[in-house]
């Protein structure tokens, strides 16, 4: 589980370094579902990760 979730500024990000394809997003997604145990509870199913 996440031990502390936060959001900061945007202008607080450094240098724009580059993007992830739709399939790492996808993947990335999931991680996050995994991280707050709601991968059993939400429908995601990956496929709208570009939306």
């Amino acid at each position: 589980m996440l031990e502390q979730v936060r959001t900061i500024d945007r202008m607080r990000l450094g240098a724009y370094i580059g993007r992830l394809d739709g399939e790492r997003m996808a993947a990335v997604d999931r991680a996050i579902l995994i991280s707050f145990g709601l991968d059993g509870l939400v429908g995601y199913d990956g496929k709208n990760a570009e939306k």
